[in-house]
């Protein structure tokens, strides 16, 4: 085929054939040729070009006896190799698109699929997390309490203690006479010359009296001392007991509270891992919708040379099906009128002969799956245009001090923003 023939073929198509026909009278098949490819761009507008059938005529009046056979055998190598080669390589670029959409919708698909997957380990493990630092603050107001109390024990414990110090010692003198006796002294006259029956018996009962109830005074002071010390002492030993108690509470309190705040920090770790984990599965993700919407773009496209326009596709084809209509016309022995590449072209019916057999010729449009995929970039199933991502929803701001107060935990909604500039990962803590 000469490269004259061949640039008129494609003229509107964009398509490379094989260009190694060879033909007889290679000038009289390029004027035919070049003459349907006028006629064809005419049809694509309002004016006639009665000049191709002048043309042919003239092709055909000047093509010498017994030539014409070697024209109509040049022209039905170019309807042939039209079919093989152009024909061929608009369906198999079809089929190529197809592919192209159905794999990238795949990808997405798979796509989603992990990064639904890696968010809900994420959200598992802010939820952990953030039940972990509720149990750590919860902790620390158990620890506080517990410094309250053994304040409170320590004081308690000094009074009745101090009071049993006190109350140890017990001292009573029975040299202080009572009764105003002035001393402990017995005195009995026998000035009278009376024996001692007489004269002493009764002083002597009344001796004996004095130091009896001295000695139950002494015995009821004595009780009452030591039911003192007693009381002073249960007290001091009550209070102690608390304050010791108090202590081990403390003591115990702030070592689960230091033992959960270990545990929270490494679920903390966690729960970082897990999320940026996410954000690379959200951004893989994402990539993936980009390439698709690259790539619909490039179908939706017109007269850009892109390998997937449908619409450009679409033109090649029927310039490929009216050049081969025409030029069999031509084989025929027809003559051409300005009709001639309109007949030509309704004839043409990209959908039955390149979407596919019984596909309806109104219902002839690449199937660019966006219902699936707008199903998969759907608010569930990340749209990639999210501004935010959330998590638990709520989070923590803990504090960092070596012995924090409980206030200082505070918790607040937790609303990640997004930057979909990121290579790896949306997140900047990431």
């Amino acid at each position: 085929m000469s490269k004259t023939l061949l640039c008129a073929l494609v003229a509107n198509s964009g398509l490379a054939v094989r260009q190694n026909l060879k033909v007889d009278q290679s000038g009289a098949l390029a004027t035919v040729v070049d003459q349907v490819s006028a006629l064809i761009q005419a049809q694509h507008t309002s004016g006639t070009h009665s000049k191709a059938l002048d043309s042919i005529r003239m092709l055909a009046s000047a093509t010498p006896a017994g030539t014409s056979g070697a024209l109509n055998t040049a022209l039905n190598d170019v309807i042939g190799e039209i079919e093989d080669t152009v024909d061929k390589v608009i369906k198999q670029s079809f089929e190529d698109t197809k592919t192209a959409i159905a794999d990238s919708i795949v990808a997405i698909g798979t796509a989603t699929g992990l990064a639904q997957s890696a968010k809900s380990s994420a959200d598992t493990a802010d939820n952990e997390w953030y039940g972990c630092i509720d149990e750590e603050k919860s902790m620390r107001v158990t620890y506080e309490d517990a410094v309250t109390t053994l304040q409170t024990a320590t004081v308690a414990v000094v009074e009745p203690c101090a009071n049993q110090k006190a109350s140890k010692d017990f001292e009573s003198n029975p040299n202080l006479a009572p009764k105003g006796l002035k001393d402990w002294s017995f005195d009995c006259n026998f000035g009278n010359g009376a024996d001692w029956a007489d004269a002493c018996t009764g002083d002597f009962a009344s001796y004996k009296s004095t130091v009896s109830n001295m000695l139950v005074a002494l015995k009821n002071e004595a009780d009452g001392a030591t039911a003192i010390w007693n009381e002073h002492r249960l007290e001091c030993e009550q209070t102690t007991a608390a304050m010791n108690q108090a202590t081990t509470d403390m003591e115990e309190a702030d070592t689960n509270w230091q033992g959960k705040r270990i545990s929270c920090l490494t679920m903390h770790e966690t729960r970082k891992t897990e999320m940026c984990d996410f954000g690379v599965a959200y951004m893989l993700k994402c990539s993936q919708v980009d390439d698709y919407s690259a790539l619909i773009a490039e179908v939706e496209e017109i007269g850009t040379a892109h390998a997937h326009s449908e619409a450009d596709r679409i033109s090649e084809w029927e310039t490929a099906h009216v050049t081969k209509c025409l030029l069999k016309m031509v084989v025929e022995g027809k003559d051409l009128d300005d009709t001639s590449a309109q007949a030509c072209k309704d004839e043409v019916n990209y959908a039955l002969d390149v979407v596919g057999d019984g596909v309806a010729a109104a219902a002839g449009v690449l199937d660019t799956k966006r219902e699936e995929f707008e199903t998969l970039t759907s608010t569930a199933s990340f749209t990639c245009a999210e501004s935010t991502i959330t998590f638990q929803g709520m989070t923590w701001n803990v504090p960092q001090d070596v012995s924090p107060k409980s206030t200082e935990y505070t918790s607040e909604e937790n609303l990640v923003g997004v930057n979909h500039e990121g290579d790896l990962s949306p997140f900047d803590f990431c």
